[in-house]
Parts: structure tokens; C-alpha cells; sequence
């Protein structure tokens, strides 16, 4: 399963380099594809939200099916509104879940995406 990063980073420069600094070596070893970082949160997709690069990402690529995770209701709440079938949100509450409870849903991700790779 290919994964892609989109973190949200606002306007802290201090964020910026960590956020970057976490992101990169994970994408040199191939743990994920693809690190995205967005500046703002609204609970519409406009600019620089997650929301929004979600919304791009469909309009390029038609035929690519997303499985978001986030903690973010906000972030949870724009991607939404993007209305479409082939993305798939999950929310997890880091307060309240465990690890555990992230671990099985991406255990779920894959198994999902393992039977429907059989159906075509």
C-alpha cells in the first residue's frame, strides 16, 4: 500500500523544519510516497487545506482510491465536504484511541484493499 503525509504545519517556521526533519527520512527508507504539508485548517476545503489537496488529488488521478487517517475533527470535517466515494476517513481521537486502535485500521485498509484488488 503506497502512503502519502499531508501535515499541517500553520505558520510556525519551528514546525516547518520538524515537520520535514520527520517526513524525509521516511520517505528515504519507502515507509510512505509522498510527504504534503498544508498551512491552514477550515472546515471547507479552500486553499492550503487538507481538505483541498484531497479535492486536487482526485481531479488528477479520477481513479485513485484515498484512506485518510487524521486527529483533526477540523481536517476530518473538510475532507468531507469534498463528497466523494472513493475517500475514506477515519478519525482517530490521540486522547482518547490507542495505538492499537490505528494499527487495526490500517490493518483494515489493507485487507479492504487486498479483496478489492482481486474483484478487477
Amino acid at each position: 500500500m503506497n502512503k502519502c503525509i499531508i501535515s499541517f504545519i500553520g505558520g510556525n517556521p519551528n514546525t516547518l523544519g520538524s515537520t520535514i526533519n520527520s517526513i524525509v527520512p521516511r520517505i528515504q527508507s519507502g515507509e510512505i510516497k509522498l510527504g504534503i504539508l498544508v498551512y491552514t485548517k477550515n472546515n471547507i476545503p479552500i486553499v492550503g487545506t487538507k481538505g483541498w489537496i484531497i479535492k486536487i488529488m482526485r481531479e488528477v488521478l479520477p481513479n485513485l482510491e484515498i484512506y485518510i487517517i487524521d486527529d483533526s475533527i477540523i481536517n476530518i470535517r473538510c475532507i468531507d465536504k469534498v463528497k466523494d466515494k472513493n475517500i475514506h476517513i477515519y478519525y482517530i481521537d490521540k486522547n482518547k484511541q490507542s495505538k492499537i486502535k490505528l494499527n487495526n485500521i490500517l490493518l483494515n485498509i489493507e485487507t479492504d484493499l487486498r479483496v478489492n484488488s482481486k474483484d478487477t
